[in-house]
């Protein structure tokens, strides 16, 4: 996730995009959430969640996106 919102944006200088770290979630062995948020003037904002959680040797991404309209 880090350097994300930077990729994003150098590739169209047109997009802002942010992101953020939501910190520890309470799971098993440990796990965290990330987002990033981008907007672009011509076709609307959007917003993507992602939780990375691991138990043992196992590894769980959980995506969650949402698109606010064009």
């Amino acid at each position: 996730m880090k350097g994300c919102a930077e990729r994003v944006q150098q590739q169209d200088p047109d997009v802002k995009a942010e992101r953020r770290d939501y910190g520890r979630v309470g799971a098993e062995d440990g796990a965290s959430a990330q987002g990033v948020r981008t907007a672009h003037a011509r076709t609307g904002a959007d917003a993507h969640l992602f939780a990375v959680g691991r138990h043992g040797r196992t590894v769980t991404v959980v995506p969650w996106g949402k698109r606010y309209g064009d």
